[in-house]
């Protein structure tokens, strides 16, 4: 066959694939990202509609922590031996603003333990305890010293280890109490914190060291309650010199407050050696100032 009768093949025309338009594969995304996020929100509302709906509060109860044992109302008696407690569950449950129906994950703790500490005086701690799906307890731990102290009318008052003011009291009930002596406070009002008063002249900064003085022993004796239960004076007519009278028994110099909690375990230390010595009998001023180095002195009374 000649070349001029040849035949090329043919070759046949590929046409290119046509892409599909970018901004409508956008849009397709968007669409489906705008579903996902509406489904999302719709089951996130319909979870806090639940939660709203069903998590209503329909119980109220009231424990007392007493020496680390969580106690109810009916309970303190046998446990205690006394009935005696400052609040009864119903002036709890009234002072905490909690009411039937609020919601139990809404509810603020904090600020119902602030109520009830604010209304409720002699409230030292308050724990809000949740119990899924409707309880709420409220765990409440009283003040169990409570120590006395005089205004400037020469009334006497009630007063916490933080300074709040409990209630007014007779001079009779207030020497049954660790009593302040050195200071009088000022204008004081039931659940406000005490403020030392002074006479015409007196040094404010000496009237607010006093309180300060105060404050920190009384706190540093909660710590201490075996001690504390046997200190009837606390004096602070100088509060760089401060006094204690254990009974009438030992008259206990700690000059200033530092170091307050280990002036405290030392003291311990000392009466414990005495009862070991079988010293109990004596008497007279324990010096734990460690103005002259770090031991503690004892002189007995003439």
């Amino acid at each position: 066959m000649d070349n001029e009768t040849r035949k090329e093949p043919a070759i046949k025309r590929v046409e290119p694939v046509q892409k599909q338009p970018k901004k409508r594969v956008h849009r397709m995304n968007r669409s489906a990202f705008r579903i996902k996020l509406l489904t999302m929100l719709g089951v996130a509302a319909a979870i806090i509609l639940g939660f709203v709906i069903f998590f209503k509060i329909q119980h109220i109860a009231v424990a007392f922590d007493v020496g680390g044992q969580t106690l109810s109302e009916q309970e303190l008696p046998a446990a205690t031996g006394s009935e005696k407690r400052y609040y009864s569950s119903e002036e709890i449950i009234e002072a905490s603003g909690i009411e039937v129906g609020d919601n139990l994950l809404t509810l603020n703790k904090a600020a119902v333990a602030a109520h009830i500490k604010t209304a409720l005086p002699y409230v030292s701690q308050v724990q809000v305890k949740r119990s899924f799906p409707s309880s709420v307890t409220l765990l409440i731990t009283e003040f169990e010293i409570t120590y006395a102290v005089c205004d400037e009318a020469g009334q006497w008052w009630l007063i916490n280890c933080e300074g709040r003011v409990l209630e007014q009291s007779t001079e009779q009930e207030a020497r049954k109490h660790l009593t302040v002596e050195g200071m009088t406070i000022q204008q004081p009002t039931i659940g406000g914190t005490i403020q030392a008063a002074g006479a015409e002249g007196t040094d404010e900064t000496e009237n607010a060291a006093k309180r300060t003085a105060v404050l920190q022993v009384l706190q540093a004796l909660e710590d201490s309650a075996e001690i504390a239960k046997k200190i009837v004076t606390l004096d602070v007519s100088a509060s760089y010199d401060i006094v204690l009278w254990y009974g009438s028994q030992y008259e206990i110099h700690l000059g200033t407050t530092d170091e307050l909690a280990y002036k405290f375990a030392y003291l311990k230390g000392v009466l414990d050696e005495f009862k070991a010595q079988n010293q109990t009998y004596l008497s007279g001023v324990i010096d734990i100032t460690f103005a002259e180095g770090r031991n503690a002195r004892f002189q007995p009374f003439e």
